[in-house]
């Protein structure tokens, strides 16, 4: 059966006008009034079901609501049962009862399924018609031809209440219930109609039809499944009311607003006790169900969730001691709430229920021990599913899914429950297994976050641990070979002594002015070659085999400072200090001030005395050295001790940057091309003019040490007989460039 897409309840709904319409002269207002409103509804109403239905099912509640609505608006009013409107009256109500009876007896809405309804639904067509067919002298011959109708609508509603005792799920057994309430109100309204006056027999009877498409409509899929089953107790109270109202307005005077006052009365104290009646099982588990879903969203933790959701359980079977759980298999936990509430987690093992995990990973529905057992003789694979649920004094398992995959069990107690499951009980713990899903999936993750946490922390702590060790380890080593290690801090390798230039000369004669002394402070700008001119110095005073140590002051720690100068004598065997490697030589101090005042103190207090005491001894050794201290100004800037500045004062020499002694650069620079081939093993190479030329216009920051360094990388670039330009560092030739970009320019000046 395929939908047409025609617009069946437009179509109805004007063609229901135009009969109300063309019966005006036969009807009074009141009566056309109600004809075309009820005629309306009927066709209006199923387009509710249009989004919210498979397209056949829309389709064919559209169909019923049309053929309902040409029905009603040609039998509202008193006019006789001839002619067209009587015509059109038989066929619509004939058709309208078939169609639903197709739609009860269908197990599904493929074009086979209805083939095979098509018996019963001609039967009960074929009877509604006839008894409402318009001939007076068929109906005066056979009077019982007029209860036809209302049998037809019996057989109707006998075919939805079959349809809900097919096994299927439970959301189509809540679909087929209000069809079924629909068609039996549809019975009871044509069957007692046959005796009252014609206007009261064709507002009952419309108001029958309104109930069959009101019940196919919300069947169809308008109303929630969970909704259902309030639905239609609340319909059953109203109905209820209705006839009690009708039934006073009947026998006290037919007064309409005795029949509303006891219409009213009879609903406010019928409604509670239907109810009551008809929630299953009293409503405990419904009622445990809104409990624990209320409460769920209040839960800060897995197991105050299981407190939260298996007590009331707990409660609705009435026993305190039934053994709900909560099965998170995420974590492989099991969660149970003993008989003081408290809920407690354990280690869950599923060796025993592994048959019940199985099957809820195949079907995530939920499985009642009282729906099973009656198929285990023919079904054998259902047996340890029952077992399982029997062992675990179950009524139920509800399964509950994250992204399509089982992620825990909600076991039901059984208690002292003897009532068989309901569709809505099953509608309700669906709805709770889906909510408890979203709670559980985010707890899971809270806990997930907080181990990474635990165990980031604990890294954490541990990776500390390990290089606190590993730092201990460190300082121990340095502080074995402390004193040995840092007085080669510098090699001691110096540059050739070049001084062709005025400065130089003028630092030679300065030299050899200095008479003999303890202390010779050097002001150099960084990369100057003090430790040459230190080595020249050395040479004059001391000659011979006597040690010569360069020490790098700024790379001691100030800690280590003293234990470097000194010595340390804390292992064994002691370590010795710079003092001690220098006696009868030449200490070359680099950045002396950043040694620090208590060394520095120490080093004055040792050229006085002429002895020095390793750090931790008693007793000391002799001292007998020259002292060199190199710094980037004058001693006098610095807070020296006074022995050091007493001993340094006029005994203070500038080493000349580079910039000032140009004569010496290009000595400079051949010396620097040997020491580079000798570096990285070439033949001795030369050097273009113009990369010589760029060399002399660049300001060399760094003194010599730059100029060494900049020259080896040319000598390493170089692939020729000499270094050229483009063997140069970026930064030497961007001067080149600079330089012929402003020639240019002038050029061009000049030019114009």
């Amino acid at each position: 059966m395929r939908p047409t897409r025609v617009p069946w309840s437009e179509i109805a709904a004007v063609a229901a006008v135009y009969l109300a319409v063309s019966a005006h002269g036969e009807r009074g207002p009141a009566a056309l009034a109600t004809g075309a409103l009820l005629a309306a509804a009927c066709a209006l109403l199923p387009r509710r079901a249009l989004s919210a239905a498979s397209p056949v099912e829309a389709e064919a509640t559209a169909i019923v609501g049309a053929l309902a609505a040409l029905a009603v608006a040609s039998d509202t009013g008193a006019a006789p049962r001839e002619g067209v409107l009587g015509l059109v009256r038989a066929l619509g109500l004939g058709e309208a009862l078939g169609l639903s009876t197709a739609l009860a007896v269908a197990p599904s809405l493929r074009w086979e399924a209805f083939r095979r309804a098509a018996p019963p639904a001609l039967l009960v067509g074929a009877l509604a018609a006839l008894g409402a067919w318009p001939s007076a002298s068929l109906h005066a011959r056979a009077p019982a031809l007029a209860s036809l109708p209302g049998a037809a609508a019996v057989l109707l509603a006998l075919a939805f209440v079959h349809a809900l005792r097919r096994p299927q799920e439970p959301v189509e057994r809540a679909r087929r219930t209000l069809p079924a309430l629909g068609a039996a109100l549809c019975a009871a309204s044509l069957v007692l109609a046959q005796g009252l006056p014609p206007g009261a027999r064709a507002t009952l009877g419309s108001l029958g039809m309104l109930a069959l498409v009101s019940g196919l409509t919300l069947g169809a899929g308008v109303l929630q499944p969970e909704r259902t089953a309030p639905l239609v107790r609340t319909a059953l109270s109203v109905a209820l009311a209705l006839g009690a109202g009708a039934l006073a307005q009947h026998l006290l005077y037919h007064t309409l607003w005795v029949g509303v006052v006891v219409g009213l009365t009879t609903y406010v104290f019928l409604a509670p006790w239907v109810e009551r009646v008809l929630r299953p099982a009293g409503g405990a588990l419904l009622d445990a169900c809104d409990e624990a879903e209320a409460a769920l969203v209040r839960s800060e933790g897995l197991e105050d969730l299981a407190g939260r959701v298996l007590s009331p359980l707990r409660l609705a079977a009435q026993d305190l001691r039934a053994p709900a759980g909560l099965w998170v298999l995420e974590r492989e936990e099991t969660l149970r709430v003993d008989i003081s509430g408290s809920a407690r987690a354990s280690r869950l093992s599923l060796e025993h229920q592994r048959a019940l995990v199985t099957w809820l990973r195949g079907r995530p529905v939920t499985v009642f021990a009282d729906v099973l057992r009656p198929h285990e003789v023919r079904r054998p694979e259902l047996r340890p599913v029952v077992a399982a649920l029997d062992e675990l004094e179950a009524f139920a398992a509800v399964p509950f899914s994250e992204e399509g995959a089982l992620s825990g069990v909600l076991l039901v107690p059984r208690g002292r429950r003897v009532e068989a499951p309901t569709y809505e009980e099953e509608v309700r713990l669906g709805a709770l297994a889906r909510q408890l899903a979203g709670v559980v999936s985010r707890h899971c993750a809270l806990l997930r976050a907080h181990e990474r946490t635990l165990a980031a922390r604990s890294s954490e702590a541990e990776a500390r641990r390990a290089e606190g060790e590993a730092q201990a380890a460190r300082d121990r080593l340095r502080d074995r070979a402390l004193a040995p290690l840092a007085c080669r801090v510098a090699s001691g390798a110096e540059v050739e002594w070049v001084g062709y230039s005025a400065a130089m000369r003028a630092l030679r004669r300065g030299l050899d002015a200095l008479e003999d002394g303890a202390v010779t402070a050097l002001v150099a700008e960084p990369g100057a070659p003090a430790v040459a001119v230190a080595r020249a110095l050395h040479e004059r005073h001391r000659p011979g085999a006597a040690p010569f140590v360069v020490a790098d002051a700024a790379g001691a720690h100030p800690r280590d400072a003293l234990a470097l100068l000194v010595g340390d004598a804390r292992w064994d065997p002691p370590t010795p200090g710079w003092l001690e490697h220098c006696h009868g030589g030449t200490l070359v101090l680099l950045d002396a001030p950043a040694l620090g005042h208590d060394a520095l103190a120490a080093l004055a207090a040792a050229l006085d005395e002429g002895r020095a005491r390793r750090f931790g001894a008693t007793e000391g050794h002799p001292v007998d050295l020259r002292v060199v201290l190199v710094s980037r100004r004058a001693p006098e800037a610095y807070d020296l001790p006074s022995g050091l500045l007493a001993r340094a004062r006029g005994r203070a020499l500038r080493v000349p940057p580079l910039r000032e002694r140009g004569e010496d650069l290009e000595a400079l620079v051949l010396g620097a091309l040997d020491r580079g081939c000798r570096v990285h093993g070439r033949a001795p190479l030369g050097i273009t003019p113009d990369a010589l030329a760029a060399l002399r216009a660049y300001p060399f920051p760094g003194d010599v040490a730059e100029l060494l360094a900049l020259v080896a990388q040319g000598v390493q670039r170089s692939h020729g007989a000499r270094v050229t330009l483009e063997d140069l560092p970026p930064q030497v030739r961007a001067l080149v460039r600079d330089d012929d970009d402003d020639r240019d320019g002038d050029e061009d000046r000049y030019n114009a």
